[in-house]
């Protein structure tokens, strides 16, 4: 179980910005200890004008977070992590320079082919901690996705998480030739039938319209190698029990 809470740097800053007074003078007495040149007038400037120390304020705490999530991380960035170069060359374009914990934690596991069940709070990061290895593993092992199926499936519960984890893929893949698809409710299956003829390499889907599909013979899931399911907890909440048991009946036994 992996639980990662927020800095409490960040609750300072709220602090900070709303009595920027009080913070312009905190920042200057800082600067004015620091054997800096010229900051005892940086620090009358920063006192006479409050704006300024707002933005300072939120620059040194901006600072703290980065250094709070290195030490957390162990001083591990993306460069240290053996990516292949398509998927590392993505992570640069989306300037990411230091995972988070739960990236930190599970991308060398998933890249090991390894199950996982991984924790953290929302915005951690927690897509990219598994859809970056999977994109690994595919780029490493390149072959034919199964007609009417996919090699990887991700459960998602809304449609608007499936969207959301369908656009993460589709981005961190975009030096990869790989076909992603997303399938959920609310709109016409025929376009989902169709990507699902074809062979998708990544297929994420929200439990009852993949259902559907199954039901109709659109959708078979014995060549699937990696299965992810995402907010496991809320699908359990909204009463997805029976569904997620029925897809994963049909899985194949030795996948991820």
């Amino acid at each position: 179980r992996i639980a990662v809470q927020e800095p409490a740097i960040e609750v300072v800053a709220e602090e900070l910005v709303e009595t920027p007074e009080p913070a312009a003078k905190i920042v200057a007495e800082e600067m004015v200890e620091a054997p800096e040149p010229a900051t005892e007038a940086v620090a009358e400037e920063i006192i006479a004008r409050p704006e300024t120390a707002k933005v300072v304020a939120e620059t040194k705490i901006e600072e703290t977070n980065k250094a709070l999530e290195a030490k957390n991380t162990g001083g591990v960035t993306f460069a240290d992590l053996p990516l292949s170069v398509p998927v590392q060359e993505a992570v640069e374009k989306s300037g990411y320079e230091t995972p988070t914990p739960i990236q930190a934690k599970a991308i060398p596991l998933v890249m090991e082919g390894l199950d996982l069940l991984g924790i953290a709070q929302t915005g951690t990061g927690k897509t990219a901690a598994f859809a970056l290895p999977i994109l690994h593993r595919l780029a490493k092992d390149r072959r034919a996705a199964p007609r009417d199926g996919c090699r990887v499936l991700v459960l998602a519960p809304t449609r608007e998480l499936a969207a959301q984890i369908g656009a993460s893929f589709r981005d961190y893949g975009r030096h990869l030739r790989i076909e992603v698809a997303t399938i959920y409710g609310g709109v016409s299956p025929r376009a989902q039938r169709q990507a699902l003829a074809r062979g998708v390499d990544v297929l994420v889907a929200t439990p009852g319209r993949l259902i559907d599909h199954m039901g109709a013979g659109d959708a078979k899931l014995d060549k699937t190698e990696i299965l992810v399911i995402d907010e496991a907890d809320q699908m359990l909440d909204l009463g997805f029990v029976r569904d997620m048991r029925r897809i994963v009946s049909e899985l194949p036994p030795g996948r991820q």
